[in-house]
């Protein structure tokens, strides 16, 4: 609109604008709101100070950012582009004053996988898992959460990644869900993955595995559990240790040291426990 009156006005008026200087014309511009032409014809000129003015009535913030930044406002021209979502020109500003963290954060939105570098190089690894996430690169983003100094970040980052395997599983996509559950050391869960991948032999082994952490633990029972579809005996074993209070015999089993199992079995008379140990022992 004030385009169109500019010119009508120049018509009626014979007023030869082209003229005029450089700065004459940038100034009756802006006397005649024409804030934007009047803010890049300052700009032209190196007039940053007046160009601000024009430039923030044109409310015209990519030219804004330049401004500030040749004025040396560095601070102003990366808070423009954070709050107008110029990621690209963030980047780009923070990289020229080596400024590679915030770099990184504007390269976020458009350059997930290189922000992770950036990030990385800055050693915010909880920032570079979530940079991580974003692509999908779920494996190396639980390398990067693991590195995290932050035990709070650490936390939430892993958390995010367990949704994600859960996330996985309930859409039946178990060989990715255990590959993420395997990597956040939950082997329980890698266990049931492994059932519904019919991975007859992973299945086995942690079975194997969990039942022999859970008897370190004293969770005989549990380790009963586990253990009883491959091994009776085992686990005819554990159902006698979690009736027994004897702490010297639970830690000659433990270390797999049957020989002084059995002798602690027939000083105590206890025959049925003994039993099952020579069993395994055998």
């Amino acid at each position: 609109m004030y385009y169109v009156l500019f010119i009508i006005k120049c018509l009626f008026t014979k007023f030869n604008f082209f003229r005029l200087t450089s700065n004459e014309q940038a100034l009756v511009l802006k006397r005649n709101h024409l804030y934007f032409a009047s803010g890049l014809l300052y700009m032209k000129n190196k007039s940053y100070q007046k160009a601000i003015y024009c430039l923030e009535k044109a409310h015209a913030f990519k030219q804004l950012m330049v401004c500030y930044e040749k004025l040396g406002a560095t601070s102003c021209a990366i808070g423009l582009a954070e709050e107008h979502g110029y990621y690209k020109q963030g980047a780009l500003i923070c990289m020229k004053h080596h400024n590679k963290k915030k770099a990184a954060y504007f390269y976020s939105f458009t350059k997930p996988l290189y922000a992770a570098k950036l990030y990385k190089e800055c050693d915010c690894y909880y920032e570079a898992g979530i940079a991580y996430m974003k692509t999908y690169q779920f494996l190396q983003a639980i390398e990067c959460f693991y590195k995290a100094t932050d035990p709070l970040q650490k936390l939430d980052g892993l958390r995010q990644i367990e949704e994600v395997a859960i996330v996985l599983y309930l859409s039946k996509q178990y060989e990715d869900s255990l590959k993420l559950f395997e990597a956040l050391g939950d082997y329980y869960s890698v266990l049931e993955c492994a059932k519904r991948c019919k991975n007859t032999e992973l299945v086995r082994r942690l079975q194997e595995l969990i039942a022999t952490y859970e008897a370190h633990e004293n969770n005989y029972l549990t380790a009963a559990h586990y253990i009883a579809s491959l091994n009776m005996d085992r686990a005819r074993l554990y159902y006698y240790l979690d009736q027994s209070s004897n702490d010297a015999l639970k830690l000659a089993i433990d270390k797999g040291n049957y020989f002084s199992a059995l002798k602690i079995c027939f000083n105590t008379n206890n025959l049925p426990l003994a039993k099952q140990v020579a069993k395994l022992y055998a």
